[in-house]
């Protein structure tokens, strides 16, 4: 595979990762019947990953991520989205454990959690991804930079 059928297949990761925080913070979720019941938006464990992991995000992730690549691929893969939001979790948890408050920084796990998963679960689909070395380096400035812009637009509390 060249570099940009690579970036074509993360697409689909990093647009749910993105479009994620961009639903939640509008409240979006809020507006959905289905989103707003108790089980959705119960958090997980607040204890052991924070107060926003929850159902709503997963089912969000895994639905996003699998349209995407049925655009891209023309398979419905389900794998690389319940992957990159247990990277996620795993980050969550990791920070949890570490006594970092919700919000803080943790890099570079904070910019490479979703990717970890994601790419996993490509890779266990039957897809391979060559240039991890330059998808890591893209995603981490990618993500620092695109939390800018979020910030900047009240998006985010934080910056990074």
């Amino acid at each position: 595979m060249d570099l940009w059928q690579d970036i074509l297949l993360i697409l689909p990761l990093y647009l749910a990762n993105a479009a994620l925080l961009i639903l939640w913070r509008l409240k979006i979720f809020d507006r959905l019947p289905v989103f707003r019941s108790k089980i959705f938006r119960a958090p997980f464990s607040e204890r052991l990953f924070g107060k926003v992991r929850n159902l709503q995000g997963l089912a969000f992730i895994v639905i996003a991520t699998a349209a995407g690549y049925w655009l891209i691929t023309g398979s419905l893969l389900l794998l690389p989205g319940v992957l990159m939001y247990l990277g996620m979790l795993a980050n969550s948890f990791m920070k949890r454990r570490l006594g970092l408050a919700w919000g803080s920084p943790f890099p570079p796990f904070d910019q490479l959690d979703f990717l970890a998963g994601g790419l996993l679960g490509l890779y266990l689909s039957g897809y391979y991804v060559g240039s991890i070395l330059f998808i890591l380096l893209l995603t981490f400035f990618l993500h620092i930079f695109s939390n800018m812009i979020a910030y900047k637009l009240g998006l985010k509390d934080v910056w990074w």
